[in-house]
């Protein structure tokens, strides 16, 4: 009995205990987010058009051997910058020397000849003169013995060996002239073989001179094809060699912007620009920003039908030490193509992106956030221009935006 009322009590007394400790937990105040904001910036910022393209060296030479024979001197190394007409390549020369030695005899013995054929046509242009001379006396002594034979002055005989003598002077003269045609027809030979041995000698000394290899143009020499000590074939080929400052960059632009920036330029009353004026960046895979600066070089005057495309060629200067451009590399280039007039921009860390759509946070006069979509147009560094659905005048939260809700209240830092 004793124990059960000692139980009863020991519970009343820990219910009455456990009433007295309990007190009324107080309900936290909501927490108030701190953001930052500001307006969006409003200036003019160029409108850029960019391409895929593809760089190409603006010259580029194959270097082909123009003889046959063993190659005996490779006198550069890969990757060296060479000059024009540099010798790179010494093919073996014994042959084509001998070749040259012997068709230079050949020319000075023909010349030989043509000097003693015009001796001869000298000779016999002499004796044509002499004979025609003394024809010429025949003549007239054989005219004055038939004028004496009218007054019997003169024997028959004394006409007939006139007459004789006449007659063989003609005909001395006819072989003069014969003699003259004969040398006339030594000396055209002559001078003939004089004309093909020059010609000889000269493929000679050519063939003779193409065993030093030169280089055709200025630039950086590939690695050699073929090795010292093979035999090289016509036409076989040795290297090759690239002229890579300046470069080019090969790229295409829609027909339809194209026509965007002629009806731009004709609103404006802007003359056509010639292509030099026209700047153009580019970059390489990599690269921050557009460290290339060139000119538009060339652009095809026709569309290509089938992609809408029309060609462009820019030129950059290729002369950086420290960032080189290689032929064939694929590249972005950049054009500007127009301002776009009082631009709002904001930071693009700002915009909250939905399957939705784009969304910014406004501060409004209650110091309460609300959500507002917008239409994004192009970067401009880390700003994004704002096409559509903000006010210059507008508060935008840029930081603190992270768990925020329309109609939350916020103070503004």
């Amino acid at each position: 009995m004793i124990g059960s009322l000692s139980r009863t009590g020991f519970l009343v007394l820990l219910l009455f205990n456990l009433t007295a400790c309990k007190q009324e937990t107080p309900i936290a105040a909501p927490v108030v987010p701190s953001v930052t904001v500001q307006k969006p910036v409003v200036k003019t910022i160029p409108l850029f058009h960019e391409e895929n393209g593809e760089t190409e060296a603006v010259d580029q030479a194959v270097v082909r051997a123009r003889v046959s024979g063993i190659l005996r001197e490779m006198k550069y190394v890969a990757d060296d910058t060479v000059e024009k007409d540099q010798v790179l390549f010494v093919i073996e020369k014994d042959e084509y020397q001998a070749l040259e030695n012997s068709q230079r005899a050949g020319l000075q013995s023909a010349q030989a000849a043509q000097q003693v054929a015009e001796a001869a046509l000298l000779v016999a242009q002499a004796k044509i003169d002499s004979a025609t001379a003394q024809s010429a006396a025949a003549q007239a002594e054989y005219q004055r013995m038939r004028s004496l034979a009218e007054s019997n002055a003169v024997s028959k005989s004394e006409i007939d060996s006139a007459e004789a003598q006449n007659k063989s002077a003609a005909a001395a003269v006819e072989s003069a002239k014969a003699g003259l045609a004969a040398s006339q027809a030594e000396v055209a030979s002559a001078k003939a073989m004089v004309s093909k041995s020059e010609a000889e000698l000269e493929r000679a000394t050519l063939n003779l001179n193409w065993c030093d290899v030169r280089a055709p143009i200025a630039g950086r020499v590939t690695r050699n094809v073929a090795k010292i000590g093979n035999l090289i074939n016509v036409g076989d080929e040795l290297t090759s060699i690239i002229k890579e400052n300046p470069i080019w960059a090969n790229f295409n632009i829609s027909e339809r912007f194209l026509l965007d920036f002629q009806r731009e330029n004709k609103e404006k009353q802007k003359p056509e620009r010639e292509l030099s004026s026209i700047k153009v960046t580019m970059q390489r895979n990599g690269d921050e920003g557009f460290p290339f600066e060139g000119v538009l070089d060339y652009y095809d005057p026709q569309v290509d039908y089938e992609t809408g495309t029309v060609k462009f060629r820019a030129v950059f200067q290729n002369d950086q030490q420290d960032q080189k451009l290689l032929p064939g590399q694929f590249v972005r280039v950049r054009i500007q193509m127009g301002n776009l007039e009082n631009a709002l921009l904001v930071p693009e860390k700002c915009i909250i992106r939905e399957a939705s759509g784009d969304f910014v946070f406004l501060l409004g006069d209650d110091s309460k956030v609300e959500r507002r979509q917008v239409v994004l147009g192009i970067k401009d560094g880390e700003n994004i221009v704002v096409q559509s659905g903000l006010k210059p005048e507008d508060q935008v939260v840029v930081d603190g935006i992270q768990r925020l809700f329309s109609g939350q209240e916020v103070s503004v830092k």
